[in-house]
């Protein structure tokens, strides 16, 4: 179990993902297990990769749906923000002032959107990649989520109708998981029956 979590450790600092990886530890030929105090060990590691195989088409689809109500998110928080900087520019003179201040309190600037629209903090952009890319953007020429060019609001309102009845009405046609599926139990597993799942 020490090299085990030693293993996960290692692999967390090099992968770049926010969950944990899962790591199977197994056997993979044909012969029986050698070792009696390992061989359960090993075989219900081998049964759970072997479960997480045939469920992979599902989890794919819902990566799918999540990653798409992630991006749906991004874009909800960028128009607001971007909505918010152009509310903020002076309508006379002064922009390349009022311009640089923004980009100077622009953690200020994200925290007063995030409360102001009840958005997640988890939903805006990186933020040194918005500022490198906001210095050079005109912030005039930023669209207002209640202008001409998001149809007086009604984007941001087709927007919200998909984040909250299209995608969950998604996830009622995707297939469920694992507790409809019954699953042998098998003692060992070889790769013959690996590649079968496969």
């Amino acid at each position: 179990m020490r090299v085990y979590g030693a293993l996960m450790w290692s692999l967390g600092r090099v992968l770049d993902t926010p969950e944990v990886c899962r790591v199977y530890v197994g056997s993979f030929h044909d012969e029986e297990l050698r070792d009696p105090d390992t061989a359960p060990l090993l075989a219900a590691e081998m049964g759970d990769l072997l479960s997480d195989l045939r469920e992979l088409p599902q989890q794919s689809a819902t990566r799918r749906v999540n990653e798409l109500v992630k991006r749906a998110r991004l874009l909800k928080a960028h128009c607001y923000l971007l909505d918010h900087l152009r509310e903020q520019m002076p309508s006379v003179y002064g922009f390349q002032k009022k311009k640089q201040e923004l980009l100077n309190s622009m953690p200020a600037q994200f925290r007063t959107v995030c409360r102001a629209r009840g958005l997640s903090p988890g939903d805006f952009p990186d933020l040194q990649k918005f500022v490198a890319v906001a210095k050079e953007v005109d912030f005039a020429q930023f669209p207002r989520v209640n202008g001409s060019r998001m149809k007086k609001g009604k984007m941001m309102q087709e927007l919200e109708a998909a984040l909250n009845n299209a995608i969950p009405a998604l996830m009622e046609f995707l297939p469920r998981g694992a507790a409809s599926v019954e699953e042998p139990v098998t003692e060992s597993v070889g790769v013959s029956e690996v590649e079968t799942v496969i």
